[in-house]
């Protein structure tokens, strides 16, 4: 068997009895347990390539009522990733080269049959080699297509040299630079931050491989090729041989729409308390558990605590004259 795991299913296009048990007899001597479909018409053979299932196809070129030329147009429609072998007696060998540009895997002359075995376990190799390789170029595709539409980019960065080796193709979509503009630069990333991050970030890798760490975490601004920034969380996995980085792989997420956000609030809580430290009224806010956590000017005024004083204490020890506080503790265990 040529893979030594089962028999080969084999599509036999022959309308010669003698010749058809001849390949049989011949496969078998030659270690090749196979199991033989028998075809001699177009329909026959359509029929076959329709059900499928076949490991490789042999065909004489020449039939009364169908010839090779035509299986092998059929086979390379329906069937195009099925090994196709001529068998046959009258194969010229510039009409056996056509056969071959037109997608035959081999030839073999029924007068030296002893090729036929290994051309068959050649074809399969081969085979098998093409699948494995469409097999890994789908996954690279689908790798790629997936890392394009990804909000987070992706960089391999040499470490010797801080070279980029790699560089996601969403590179463009995200900051407006095409691959060949980022790929081999020496030190791109140190034009890509921010002027005021970049000591932040040269400190923080630099204590990274000091003590091997593998995880470096952080948040900078990207300058994107328009000239604008963007806020980018980066996380930098460091691989190490011994004790020195051997690869480096930057991931960096857009995160400039949470960023502007988390400023907005920052600014309208600013704001806010700003209005309460001048407001005419007396504004105390607590938690849950009913401690203050905002005391404006008004209410220190009229209660007569400082607001650092305030802040984290009871509201009814701020409010209530002492002689009533134990009274109101009382009351609020105890419920209405």
């Amino acid at each position: 068997m040529a893979d030594g795991r089962r028999s080969l299913r084999v599509l036999h296009v022959e309308d010669d009895p003698f010749d058809r048990d001849l390949v049989a007899e011949t496969l078998s001597q030659q270690g090749l347990t196979c199991e033989i479909t028998t075809v001699e018409t177009r329909d026959g053979f359509a029929q076959a390539l329709d059900a499928g299932g076949f490991d490789v196809i042999l065909t004489d070129d020449r039939l009364p009522r169908f010839d090779g030329q035509s299986a092998l147009a059929m086979a390379v429609e329906r069937a195009p990733h099925v090994p196709f072998i001529f068998v046959s007696g009258t194969l010229g060998e510039e009409i056996a080269v056509e056969r071959l540009k037109a997608g035959a895997t081999d030839y073999v002359l029924k007068q030296r049959l002893t090729r036929l075995g290994p051309a068959v376990d050649r074809a399969l190799r081969e085979a098998q080699v093409r699948r494995e390789h469409a097999s890994s170029q789908e996954a690279k595709l689908f790798l790629e297509d997936l890392i394009a539409a990804s909000p987070s980019m992706i960089f391999r960065i040499d470490p010797r040299e801080f070279r980029i080796t790699y560089a996601s193709p969403n590179v463009f979509r995200l900051l407006g630079y095409a691959q060949h503009e980022v790929v081999g630069i020496r030190n791109f990333w140190r034009t890509l931050l921010h002027q005021d991050d970049l000591g932040r970030a040269a400190q923080h890798l630099r204590e990274a491989l000091e003590s091997q760490t593998r995880q470096v975490p952080q948040e900078y601004r990207f300058r994107s090729a328009d000239g604008r920034y963007r806020w980018f969380f980066n996380l930098m996995h460091v691989e190490y041989d011994d004790t020195r980085p051997s690869r480096i792989l930057w991931y960096c997420i857009d995160i400039s729409e949470r960023r502007t956000a988390e400023q907005a609030l920052l600014e309208s809580e600013e704001r806010t308390r700003a209005i309460l430290r001048t407001a005419n009224d007396a504004f105390v806010r607590t938690d849950d558990g009913g401690r203050v956590v905002e005391w404006n000017k008004r209410a220190e005024s009229m209660f007569g605590w400082p607001r650092e004083e305030a802040l984290g204490r009871m509201l009814a020890d701020t409010i209530l004259p002492e002689s009533h506080r134990e009274q109101h503790r009382q009351s609020s265990r105890t419920g209405p």
